[in-house]
């Protein structure tokens, strides 16, 4: 069940990442939740760990939702550090 729900939450963030508004992405990833406040600051959590991992070219490169040639460069990299912030608070959270 811990897999699924953690493969579930990276699922979100991949699917969510060019989301540069934070209640957005916090809220939208709740939805896909069994509810509760523990997986809200779950989801608080890896958007906050996933924005402060991520380079400033990164973070241009998502907002612009990988829009330029060269965000290419940063359409894996980024999405990568957010999964890795979520497997990072699910830790945290066990």
């Amino acid at each position: 069940m811990k897999q699924f729900t953690l493969i579930s939450f990276i699922a979100i963030f991949l699917i969510s990442c060019g989301n540069s508004d934070r209640s957005e992405y916090v809220s939208s990833c709740f939805a896909e939740t069994p509810g509760g406040s523990s997986y809200k600051e779950l989801c608080e959590c890896s958007y906050d760990k996933g924005m402060e991992a991520m380079s400033s070219e990164e973070l241009k490169a998502m907002q612009r939702n990988y829009t330029e040639i060269q965000d290419l460069k940063y359409a894996i990299s980024a999405p990568l550090k957010m999964a890795a912030a979520l497997a990072l608070c699910v830790e945290e959270a066990l």
